[in-house]
């Protein structure tokens, strides 16, 4: 699903004076309020991938387009709406790498998983 695919293998990039739990914050938080844009700034991609990317606003374009055309965009809006109680854990930093265990509630059908 794309959204497990984003969470999970989406990198960040940290700004100067952030943390690893600040940074995955700010990427859930963009997931959250669908702020593609922001998703843009958030992402690391490869410099061959950033020399192919769109500007901004295209990208953030292109995401919802990709979603409204899967078929299911009421079932996703729907789902990143419902996030809730956003948590980051500790980060567990190797080099210039950090995993951020993170976990938020998300309501399912009208049934809230945690």
């Amino acid at each position: 699903m794309f959204l497990a695919a984003l969470l999970i293998a989406t990198t960040c990039f940290a700004s100067a004076g952030s943390t690893a739990e600040s940074q995955a914050l700010a990427l859930y938080t963009a997931i959250h309020k669908q702020n593609w844009k922001a998703l843009y700034y958030l992402a690391a991609f490869s410099p061959t991938i950033k020399k192919s990317l769109p500007t901004p606003d295209k990208f953030a374009s292109d995401v919802q387009k990709g979603i409204d055309q899967g078929g299911n965009s009421k079932v996703v809006k729907d789902l990143f709406d419902s996030m809730r109680n956003i948590r980051m854990g500790k980060a567990q930093i190797k080099g210039n790498r950090a995993t951020v265990p993170t976990s938020a509630d998300l309501s399912v059908q009208g049934s809230t998983k945690h």
